[in-house]
């Protein structure tokens, strides 16, 4: 996703956005999160050739559970590609694969697939995503990786994914100083298991309070109901987190700072982090708390990288 994990992410930011939980988390592989080819970049130019480069993700969290995914990418007007291997550890118990997705965007419409192998199995996944007034997309994706479990790794589970988003402005993958306003609903599939997540960002006005600095506001949310529990993966009858969202912005450079509340898990959540942004160079890293009590408490990090060179 936000998972990790994800995210939106900002469209991507919203669609990364991970629902805190004292015990266990889960982030949302959103729509454009796992494969985000710098929608902002893209839209806003048809000059982009040829670039190559690589990627890398990082994510740890209270319990001491961490990931690291790691790659090469190739891309263009049309067609995305890359190759990653990933690992997920906790102490001495680990569990690793590798994968390759492969997009082709025509017009509205992009197809893809993700073909990979992690211990003993192999697959071979889906993607789907149509753009218009309304942006649809259906997708594909390994549920332990997702959402930190190594029961949901070594059971093999795959989640389905259908999202209906509806958005006005650009996004980018953690940078949401170019949306206006974004929704979504999404229903994911896990075995019997049936979600539902609807989730939304909306932009305040710009205020500039000094003159090279631009200061964007936000509310966001986002919400779960599913229709079991499960004790393998994380799976609540109900989740919630709402966020209030301040983000200055100087020249590439981009903080965060979000202060929410989680009315299921009678929580205090709150966020902190960065994003740099250039034509080489995507990084960026956030930091997320959920506050019960002294004893009640819990908290994940991660941190995106991108980095290439056009032609």
């Amino acid at each position: 996703m936000i998972v990790g994990k994800r995210a939106l992410k900002k469209e991507e930011e919203v669609l990364n956005s991970i629902e805190l939980n004292i015990t266990k988390n889960f982030s949302i592989k959103k729509g454009n999160t796992k494969y985000q080819k710098e929608n902002n970049e893209i839209l806003q130019s048809n000059t982009l050739n040829n670039k190559i480069g690589v990627l890398g993700y990082y994510y740890k969290d209270k319990t001491d559970i961490q990931e690291i995914d790691y790659g090469v990418f190739y891309e263009n007007n049309n067609l995305y590609l890359d190759i990653k291997k990933w690992k997920l550890w906790k102490n001495d118990n680990n569990r690793d694969g590798k994968y390759l997705t492969l997009h082709y965007k025509k017009n509205r419409l992009e197809l893809g697939i993700e073909l990979g192998k992690y211990e003993d199995y192999s697959y071979l996944y889906p993607y789907l995503e149509y753009k218009s007034n309304w942006n649809i997309l259906a997708y594909q994706s390994i549920t332990g990786k997702d959402m930190k479990s190594f029961c949901a790794v070594d059971t093999h589970l795959s989640t389905y994914h259908l999202i209906v988003s509806k958005y006005k402005g650009i996004v980018s993958n953690y940078n949401k100083s170019l949306t206006d306003k974004w929704y979504s609903f999404e229903i994911s599939n896990i075995l019997a298991n049936f979600a539902f997540t609807p989730q939304f960002s909306y932009r305040f006005d710009k205020k500039n309070i000094f003159k090279d600095i631009e200061f964007y506001y936000y509310a966001s949310g986002w919400y779960q109901m599913n229709l079991m529990e499960n004790d393998c993966y994380y799976s609540p009858n109900l989740a919630d987190s709402t966020f209030l969202e301040i983000h200055p912005i100087y020249k590439k450079l981009e903080l965060i700072g979000k202060i929410g509340y989680s009315i299921k898990g009678n929580s205090f959540l709150y966020s902190y982090g960065f994003d740099f942004q250039n034509k080489w160079l995507s990084l960026g890293c956030m930091k997320n708390f959920s506050y019960k009590d002294s004893i009640n408490n819990y908290w994940y990090e991660e941190c995106h990288l991108k980095a290439g060179v056009k032609w």
